[in-house]
Order: structure tokens, then C-alpha cells, then sequence
């Protein structure tokens, strides 16, 4: 019996960190996310980022606060996001989606090449070899830092069902600043995802 249930043991034990990885507090999302920057591994990072519910979100709840900061030049934009903003701002729904998918993938782009590159782990990247990749249109704003980020001091601030809260500190290297960040997560398929950006406002006034 003892020869069996050690032998149930060694085929099981490969199996527990598989089914740890799904256990994760909501906390423990931007600690998965440095991970996964530093090992170069967008794949790992976009698993905890939905990136398609941010840019719906800042879309639907958040424009106001998005065009006030362009506005007040917090945000510099390239001509495809002024084309972008100036769709979302027509109010016409389908014209909308079509932009939020539009900036979903262009978002996901901007952080596979990040990842990948190993730029945003600190491994210096050059002008040339960041306009020969496919970094997206925001890689393509020359106020984007694609130099380290840095997460620290996270914070779980509420927790309901399926649903968190948490605050965080990202540091941005080559803009040299650290941006305080409220993140909205939830959880699904036993993974916990960022959707959304809850503290937009002050994040764009800390931006400038």
C-alpha cells in the first residue's frame, strides 16, 4: 500500500504546479506579469490581461477624461490614434467597436514586441531596431518608454466573487516615473485578468 501511494505521489507532483498556477490571488497578478517580463514571455503576460475589455472600458466609461488630457497635451498622439479618437468621439456604436478592436490588437502588438524584445526587461533597444519591428502604433509614440517596467507594492484593495481590486506601483525606467495604478480584474477559467484601468484620471495627470 505504502509502494502505491508513494507512486500515486511521484505521478501527481507534476501536475501541482500546473494546478497552482490557477490558484493565484488577484494580488499576485502584476508579480505573474514581472515575471513574465522578465523572461520574455508575452504569451505568459497577455494570460493575465484582457486586453480587449481596457480599451472597451476607457472607450465606453473613460473618453472624456481621454480627450480633456489631449487637450491639456498630457497625451501626445500620432495620426492614427487622432484618426482613432476622432471615430470614437463620432458616438456611432459600430464605428466605435471597430476601433476598439482596432486598438486592442495594436495594444497587444505594442506589448508582444515589449516582452519579446526584452525591452521592457531592460535590455536596451535601438531606434532602428524599434522601427523595423512591428511595435504597433503605440510603438511608434516617441512618449511611450519602451526602456524596463517595474512592478512593486501591490495592494489588495477589495475582493467580491469573481471580481478584485488592486493597487499597484509601475516604474517606468525610461520615462523615469512611477505610475500609481488601480486595476480591475477578474477572474476566469481559475485565471485572474486585468479589465480595466480604474483610476484613468489620475494615471493621464500623472503621465504628463
Amino acid at each position: 500500500m505504502r509502494a502505491f501511494i508513494l507512486s500515486l505521489l511521484l505521478l501527481l507532483l507534476p501536475a501541482i504546479p500546473a494546478f497552482a498556477a490557477t490558484q493565484n490571488a488577484p494580488q499576485d497578478v502584476p508579480a505573474l506579469l514581472q515575471m513574465a517580463i522578465d523572461e520574455q514571455d508575452a504569451d505568459a503576460a497577455l494570460k493575465h490581461m484582457d486586453i480587449e475589455a481596457v480599451i472597451n472600458n476607457i472607450v465606453t466609461t473613460q473618453l472624456p477624461q481621454i480627450n480633456a488630457a489631449v487637450l491639456q497635451g498630457n497625451i501626445r498622439l500620432n495620426q492614427a490614434l487622432v484618426t482613432a479618437l476622432a471615430a470614437l468621439n463620432s458616438g456611432n456604436a459600430a464605428t466605435r467597436r471597430t476601433v476598439v478592436i482596432f486598438l486592442s490588437a495594436e495594444m497587444s502588438k505594442f506589448i508582444t514586441f515589449g516582452v519579446n524584445s526584452g525591452a521592457f526587461a531592460g535590455t536596451p533597444i535601438s531606434e532602428n531596431e524599434r522601427m523595423s519591428m512591428d511595435t504597433g502604433v503605440f510603438g511608434q509614440l516617441g512618449t511611450i518608454s519602451i526602456q524596463r517596467k517595474e512592478f512593486s507594492g501591490t495592494k489588495l484593495l477589495s475582493l467580491d466573487g469573481n471580481k478584485a481590486l488592486i493597487s499597484t506601483n509601475l516604474r517606468d525606467f525610461g520615462a523615469k516615473k512611477i505610475y500609481p495604478l488601480e486595476l480591475q480584474l477578474q477572474k476566469s477559467d481559475n485565471v485572474w485578468k486585468v479589465t480595466s484601468i480604474h483610476n484613468i484620471e489620475a494615471l493621464l495627470a500623472s503621465a504628463n
